[in-house]
């Protein structure tokens, strides 16, 4: 089964905002994984632990995380979600999966 590192935004000063791109990947990880890709997200698996223990919200943080996980994964996927293109964290994925020669991937919502 292909290891798919699932990408998204994330950080932005509104809650809500934040929420519902937890939403929103959440459901686009779940279809792919009714299509047999393993998913690890950043934002599903750690958006519930920060919020719960108070844990930073930005790329500053979660950086150590998630290159150790794209480090893991066959590939990264960028959900293009509206701030894809913005987000901080995403480019910055983007250049560790390049560094580690790693496919990247674009999908839609």
């Amino acid at each position: 089964m292909k290891k798919v590192y699932l990408a998204s935004p994330y950080t932005h000063k509104d809650a809500i905002i934040r929420h519902q791109r937890f939403i929103d990947v959440c459901k686009k990880a779940g279809e792919l994984m009714k299509q047999g890709y393993f998913v690890y997200s950043p934002i599903i698996h750690n958006h519930p632990i920060a919020i719960q223990c108070s844990l930073p919200k930005d790329w500053k943080f979660w950086k150590k995380y998630d290159t150790e996980y794209i480090k893991w994964v066959d590939e990264i996927w960028i959900l293009k979600l509206l701030g894809w293109e913005e987000s901080k964290g995403i480019n910055a994925e983007i250049e560790i999966a390049k560094t580690l020669n790693k496919p990247v991937l674009f999908i839609d919502k």
